[in-house]
């Protein structure tokens, strides 16, 4: 599986603690690799919430932001909250609509 972030592919791969290369991360992005590791590890809900940790890590690296590690942790959260309580609000067509229902 890949994902684009920032118009770059970034290949997303479900691993074992071994390819990790640290058995402490459910998740890393690999900034010269270009690649973000998953740990196959943890469920379902917590693998989404590493990958959009990891894609947070992406971005702040390609745009040197410097968030740090809590201002990621806590922007993805609140981002996964949102998402997970909203799913319908990608599937909305984006028309002259006044409202979203």
């Amino acid at each position: 599986m890949k994902i684009r972030i920032l118009g770059i592919e970034v290949p997303i791969k479900i691993v074992n603690d071994d390819e990790m290369s640290d058995g402490d991360f459910l998740g890393k992005y690999f900034y010269g690799q270009n690649v973000i590791k998953i740990s196959e590890k943890q469920p379902l809900v917590k693998s989404k919430e590493s990958l959009l940790h990891e894609v947070m890590h992406a971005i702040d690296i390609m745009m040197g932001i410097k968030m740090g590690e809590a201002n990621i942790n806590r922007f993805t959260h609140a981002l996964y909250a949102v998402i997970e309580d909203n799913p319908h609000i990608f599937e909305y067509k984006w028309n002259n609509d006044k409202e979203i229902n």
